[in-house]
């Protein structure tokens, strides 16, 4: 044995150096299960973002329904149009097709009178004729005929009355003649008499009073106011 390692000595080779890879060195890991890979960092699961949805508010219009019997379908559709009903159908009752909605009434409808519903609900409406009326039994009024127009007759002329015995007329009073105003002569303390009232201003007399002043019937009073020769 000696003897054959001596021999074999001389052909082994140098040993061999480490030799470089330029890698980063990996240290191994223990698991339960024997040794792992390389160390790695850990990861951590996150869910992405979710958006969040955004808040709606819906606002519902709720109406009363009215008692709509008796009008007629043209009537009772605008009405419930008015409070906000979209949606309504006039169905007849004997199965015909509803035409000219005015001619028709409303005989019973789809949700009864004082409901509460939201606009947007459906509502039906069944119509039918109105019942023409019966005729009429009665005997017809009989004709009335006019009077015979009326003759404007002229009333007779009553009788001359008895002849009497008449007095001549008097002949027409004959009106006396016009009174000439006399004007009293003046008398001691009277202003002068002059020929008018303007002639009397001149010399510095005026306003004669009627029945006061003797010197006011001297002169025309032409207004009739009581005084003659006022100063204007």
């Amino acid at each position: 044995m000696l003897t054959l390692a001596v021999l074999t000595a001389p052909f082994r080779g140098p040993a061999s150096a480490p030799v470089a890879t330029g890698l980063p060195a990996m240290t191994a890991m223990p698991t339960p299960y024997g040794t792992a890979g390389p160390a790695q960092p850990p990861v951590v699961a996150t869910a992405p973002a979710l958006p969040v949805p955004a808040t709606v508010t819906a606002t519902v219009t709720v109406i009363v329904m009215p008692d709509l019997a008796g009008r007629n379908g043209a009537e009772a559709r605008t009405l419930l149009h008015g409070l906000g009903v979209r949606t309504v159908t006039l169905e007849a009752t004997n199965g015909e097709p509803v035409i000219g909605a005015f001619r028709w009434t409303v005989a019973g409808q789809s949700h009864p009178a004082g409901t509460h519903l939201a606009a947007d609900t459906a509502v039906t409406l069944r119509v039918q004729r109105p019942a023409a009326p019966p005729p009429s039994t009665a005997p017809p009024p009989p004709a009335i005929t006019p009077p015979p127009p009326a003759r404007h007759t002229r009333p007779a002329d009553p009788p001359p009355p008895p002849a009497q015995r008449t007095r001549p007329a008097d002949p027409p009073p004959v009106d006396p003649p016009p009174a000439q105003q006399t004007t009293p002569p003046p008398t001691a303390g009277d202003d002068p008499r002059f020929a008018t009232c303007k002639e009397a201003n001149a010399h510095g007399y005026s306003d004669y009073q009627r029945g006061v002043d003797a010197e006011y019937d001297w002169y025309d009073d032409r207004d009739g106011d009581g005084w003659v020769c006022e100063r204007r």
